[in-house]
């Protein structure tokens, strides 16, 4: 399924002009952040759906359409742009419709949402470059691939859980309280590292506006390494609470070890792709920043592999306030280094040793938790 998401990766460059290229990108990272505005509702759910076996997913629809939609409107208003609201909402009730699809165990579903907007989105492009359709901008082929994804998509959703779906059980806006009180600390981190992402998009868009699209690229490529590491994370975080009463941090480490193995043959073929790409891609400066973004990115999901730890010990609080303060930190410098004007790459390569120095800093916690 994540070869869809490949394809788009790799085909969108060639269709759209590179001004063109970087613009969709840059709002299709924030379009796709905007389910985090839900500020851990949806995770809020999952907790009491099993937990405390109380379903309040009419609550999370109701109340979680009606914040979505107020901060879909600001968006639209700021950037004078409908289509981007339209496409933000929807792309934030597809995750929230998404914990009711993984509820019914049906994963595959729930993981199929931004595949299908990847297929739409080079249909659309290509429609657009091959003179098919009108000629569309960056807004407009971004916003339709997202519409026409969360409408396909919900469609399928609809024909699989039509019948566990009650709307008669009504909504309480205090129980839509309580799914955020519960849920944002479990997104936190995530939030904050998504923000981090987006520092370094948005100082490139305002002071680096030539490497956008170098930058935008590179992003999307080193995500083939970051999901490789991610899917290790799922299975970390199952045999970690497995092993809890008996985790030791010689044993996490350990863990963490066959981590870095597979990381080391994943970034040995990712430089191997690397060399094959530059012949077929020109966007300046494109291999540094994927050097840079491989290693230290990649190191920092390496050590989050084992970031359930956190959760299971007891720190995550603790962990996302270093985060916190990291990011603070990060915007600082990031606002320092381009008013001095130095080559973007520096720009991404301080944020690559911020972050593993919030991973050295979650090992020190670690240790001091674990026997």
């Amino acid at each position: 399924m994540y070869s869809l998401i490949a394809l788009e990766v790799m085909l969108l460059p060639k269709l759209l002009p590179s001004h063109e290229y970087s613009e969709l990108e840059y709002y299709k990272f924030i379009i796709f952040m905007f389910p985090f505005l839900l500020v851990g509702a949806h995770s809020g759910y999952m907790y009491y759906r099993f937990t405390e076996k109380e379903d309040r997913f009419n609550t999370l629809v109701i109340f979680g359409a009606l914040q979505l939609g107020l901060f879909a409107l600001a968006f639209g208003l700021m950037t004078q742009n409908i289509y981007y609201a339209i496409a933000g909402l929807l792309m934030g009730m597809m995750v929230v419709i998404e914990q009711r699809v993984q509820v019914e165990k049906l994963f595959t579903l729930a993981l199929a949402g931004k595949p299908l907007i990847s297929v739409f989105l080079v249909l659309v492009a290509y429609l657009s470059w091959a003179g098919f359709s009108p000629q569309l901008d960056s807004s407009q082929i971004l916003s339709f691939s997202v519409v026409l994804g969360f409408l396909a998509w919900a469609a399928i959703v609809v024909f699989f859980i039509k019948h566990a779906v009650r709307f008669k059980d009504g909504f309480e806006f205090s129980k839509y309280i309580d799914l955020i009180k519960k849920g944002f600390s479990i997104n936190l981190a995530t939030i904050l590292l998504m923000m981090t992402f987006f520092l370094d998009r948005y100082i490139t868009k305002q002071y680096y506006p030539d490497s956008l699209a170098s930058y935008s690229f590179s992003y999307n490529i080193i995500q083939f390494v970051i999901l490789a590491l991610t899917t290790i994370g799922y299975v970390n975080t199952v045999k970690v609470g497995e092993q809890f009463d008996e985790l030791s941090f010689p044993v996490l480490i350990k863990k963490l070890g066959y981590t870095y193995k597979v990381f080391a043959v994943i970034l040995a073929l990712f430089f191997v792709f690397l060399y094959v790409v530059k012949f077929f891609y020109t966007f300046e400066g494109f291999l540094t920043l994927s050097i840079i973004m491989s290693i230290f990115v990649g190191n920092f999901f390496c050590v989050n592999s084992i970031a359930s730890v956190a959760l299971y010990k007891g720190f995550q609080n603790k962990a996302a306030v270093v985060l916190a303060g990291i990011f603070a930190v990060n915007v600082l410098l990031s606002y320092l280094l381009a008013e001095s004007n130095v080559a973007h790459y520096w720009l991404i390569l301080k944020t690559g040793l911020l972050l593993n120095i919030y991973s050295a800093t979650f090992l020190i916690m670690a240790k001091n938790r674990l026997k």
